[in-house]
């Protein structure tokens, strides 16, 4: 798996969404380098890491916990999200950050919350002409919301097109990972600090989801960011930094640094 490291301390790992690769969060991922030692992973066959022979729920975890330190900060954004919360060991992890992700993305029993099954399927019918086509059509579903969506979709859109974009095939798998996974039972087990982050306009996962997420846990700090959509820390970084630099003074201490150089992205 390939992944980013920079700056030095407390480790933290952030993990990236649905047909993303690392380096979309490169801008939010350097601002936390003044926070501690910094792992950003390409999720198996997006960007530069090579696929796995199944895209399948197992195996990404059994990935991220290979590749990435145990007893991190564990942030995920969106799918990243949900992915964090099953990788980190709860015994080990120092707190977890679900920014624009919860225990689950689409409804179920005791949960109204998530994206439609004819929205998804119109990513699966888009997938069927290209992998770019079924990013696009997730990007017209959840990067134009909320205050300043057209810029944050240009930026994930700039971002994306600098390392390689995951097959069509993978796609496929990791799309049927976010309509099937649950994490909700793994949340409810965690008792270190968690802090839920989102919008108040992510037509993903609405600030309802958010709500009953961090009620359900027993050490949740919530913070719902007014006209954010799904990508906050794109359309409001600043708020989103400071509301996660303020989360980890509780669980980590302040981070060493020499001269501030770190390894940068590729």
């Amino acid at each position: 798996m390939h992944v980013n490291r920079f700056g030095y301390g407390v480790d933290i790992v952030l993990v990236h969404g649905w047909g993303m690769h690392g380096a979309v969060l490169a801008d939010f991922a350097r601002g936390l380098g003044a926070r501690g030692r910094v792992h950003v992973p390409d999720l198996p066959g997006h960007g530069h890491s090579p696929a796995l022979p199944t895209f399948d729920q197992a195996s990404v975890i059994d990935a991220l916990r290979y590749a990435l330190p145990g007893d991190a900060v564990w942030v995920g954004w969106s799918l990243g999200a949900v992915l964090a919360a099953l990788a980190a060991d709860p015994r080990r992890a120092r707190a977890l950050v679900l920014i624009s992700g919860v225990g689950r993305f689409t409804p179920g029993p005791g949960w109204p919350w998530g994206v439609s099954a004819a929205a998804l399927d119109d990513v699966r019918g888009a997938l069927q002409d290209s992998a770019g086509a079924g990013v696009d059509a997730l990007l017209r579903l959840v990067a134009a919301a909320g205050a300043g969506g057209r810029r944050s979709r240009r930026l994930l859109e700039e971002r994306l097109a600098e390392r390689p974009m995951a097959s069509a095939s993978t796609l496929q798998a990791a799309l049927d990972l976010l309509a099937g996974v649950d994490a909700r039972p793994a949340l409810r087990q965690w008792h270190r600090p968690v802090l839920i982050l989102g919008g108040d306009r992510d037509p993903l996962v609405p600030e309802g989801a958010l709500r009953q997420c961090a009620d359900g846990m027993a050490d949740a700090t919530l913070k719902v960011l007014a006209g954010a959509g799904h990508v906050p820390f794109i359309s409001h970084p600043g708020a989103v930094l400071a509301a996660v630099e303020k989360f980890l003074c509780r669980v980590q201490r302040p981070a060493v640094s020499d001269n501030g150089e770190h390894d940068g992205y590729g």
